[in-house]
């Protein structure tokens, strides 16, 4: 009995596991470009997102989720206090130019040969806000 238990307990677990993103998603990051970046910054102006007091922003690069639709993707990341690692993590989707959803939870932007940028303009715009 106690062997059947473990055995679908280590199924479960299984199940739960997340596979990081494929490799020829990793293949395409280019970094962000300015519009990129100028189009998150009014979005936060816009109220699409409502983080504040995000220490340490930083963008990641860019990646092609769907070759088909054309859609790509990018990551936010900062702390949410100075000096404490409590790390915000936000995966964005855009397509054509326009953002089309965002993910709190999104595994991807956890995976490690993803690169992260500085990303000033979004600390300038919480320091105002």
């Amino acid at each position: 009995m106690l062997k059947r238990i473990l055995s679908v307990l280590g199924l479960v677990l299984l199940a739960g596991c997340q596979s990081s993103a494929p490799q020829s998603v990793a293949d395409s990051q280019v970094p962000p470009s300015p519009a990129i970046r100028k189009a998150v910054v009014k979005a936060f102006e816009a109220g699409a997102f409502s983080a504040r007091n995000i220490f340490d922003p930083k963008i990641s690069s860019v990646v092609l989720l769907d070759p088909k639709t054309k859609t790509y993707a990018f990551c936010l990341r900062g702390s949410s206090q100075r000096g404490v690692e409590i790390p915000k993590i936000l995966g964005v989707s855009f397509r054509d130019g326009r953002i089309l959803g965002a993910s709190k939870t999104d595994f991807r932007c956890r995976d490690k040969r993803l690169r992260y940028y500085p990303f000033p303009e979004l600390y300038a715009y919480n320091s105002q806000g």
